[in-house]
């Protein structure tokens, strides 16, 4: 049985970014447009291809000036804090890039970095959240100046290991 291979707009599909340095996947991604018209994207990984979630603790961060087509560039890795780091989702608050993380509390890191290549662990919390700040998997959008919009997935009664 042969497979079929997607197809979008006629052209085969291909990896956009895969690390070398910083991993040797990406996984839970999200992809953001800086400012000066790179793009961006922050996803899991870890060194070895294995099946092991715990060890899941940082970022790798790819950029290219296209997304279809053209070098994508490695940056070092993001967001290691000592923590698992899993799911980012990135938003531009008009000052600096906010980055939202879990998986065992909302996490948070900021960079004041138009290349998007340095970033500080910020404090976070959520008020009145369903599951006490514990999430995963969460998606920010800016609607507008005063309002903003956090999707994410949790289960009740299941805190997980804090990290």
């Amino acid at each position: 049985m042969s497979r079929v291979r997607p197809r979008l707009g006629g052209e085969e599909w291909r990896p956009l970014f895969t690390p070398s340095r910083t991993g040797v996947y990406v996984n839970d991604h999200c992809v953001v447009r800086a400012p000066d018209g790179r793009w961006h994207v922050f996803g899991i990984t870890k060194p070895t291809p294995d099946v092991d979630p715990q060890n899941e603790r940082w970022f790798c961060h790819g950029s290219g000036a296209a997304l279809a087509g053209g070098a994508w560039k490695e940056h070092a890795r993001v967001c290691d804090f000592g923590g698992r780091a899993w799911a980012p989702t990135v938003a531009f608050d008009g000052e600096r890039h906010v980055m939202l993380y879990g998986p065992d509390r909302l996490r948070a890191a900021v960079s004041d970095d138009p290349r998007l290549e340095h970033w500080h662990e910020a404090p976070c919390s959520l008020v009145g959240a369903p599951l006490e700040g514990v999430l995963r998997d969460g998606m920010i959008l800016r609607l507008d100046d005063d309002t903003w919009l956090l999707y994410a997935t949790g289960k009740r009664g299941h805190a997980g290991a804090s990290g």
